[in-house]
This record gives C-alpha cells, sequence and structure tokens, in this order.
C-alpha cells in the first residue's frame, strides 16, 4: 500500500505494515506495478464502498482491511455446485 510523504512515498506491506521501499512519489505507480507483474498480485472489491483493493505478492486474499473505508472485509468465494451423475456427486451421495 502506498503511504505519500511529501516528495517521497513509502511502500508498505499491507498485512505486517513494514516498508518495504520507499521510492520518490513519481515512482510510487511504476514500482508497484512491477512488484505485482514480478511477484502476482490480486485485488478484491471491497463489499462495504465499492473500491478495489489490489494485494501485490498475494495470488488470493480471504480476509482483508479496506484501503480506503478502513473496515475489515471477509472475502466471500461462491460455492461450485456438481452436476448430477457427475463423479464429484456421485463420491458424496
Amino acid at each position: 500500500m502506498p503511504v505519500e510523504r511529501g516528495d517521497q512515498t513509502d511502500l508498505v506491506c499491507n498485512e505486517c505494515g513494514l516498508v518495504i521501499a520507499t521510492v520518490p512519489a513519481a515512482e510510487a505507480t511504476p514500482t508497484l506495478l512491477r512488484m505485482a507483474m514480478e511477484g502476482g498480485f490480486c485485488s478484491e472489491t471491497c463489499s462495504h464502498c465499492g473500491e478495489l483493493n489490489t494485494f501485490p505478492g498475494f495470488s488470493s486474499m480471504e480476509a482483508y482491511t479496506c484501503r480506503h473505508c478502513g473496515v475489515g472485509v471477509l472475502v466471500q468465494r461462491p460455492v461450485a455446485m456438481t452436476a448430477p451423475g457427475s463423479p464429484a456427486r456421485e463420491q458424496f451421495g
């Protein structure tokens, strides 16, 4: 998560708050994009405010604090349903 301090920006870990890097403010977005491309990333839309949250270095997120509204979000994943007669369904029932 970028935290601007005048002409500098701290790139802060979303999980632990550790400052990963400090870059010139103009380089924050390109640096975050490079980090995302190198280490993967995921994004989630906050169910409270509708804003997009990105998580460089993560392939999925189960819970997070929205960086826009500050509310804790539990990510809900739809449960996959299997068709009648499929091997997975027959296995359980």
